[in-house]
């Protein structure tokens, strides 16, 4: 938690965007069949 929020990858996008945005992409990747 003490790590600069520029150090961190997604400190730029909010909490709840990137929930839902991150969600769906993972969700659609992992599911998608190799």
């Amino acid at each position: 938690m003490s790590v600069p929020a520029r150090a961190r990858p997604h400190a730029r996008f909010p909490p709840e965007r990137r929930h839902s945005s991150s969600n769906a992409t993972i969700s659609n990747h992992c599911t998608k069949p190799v």
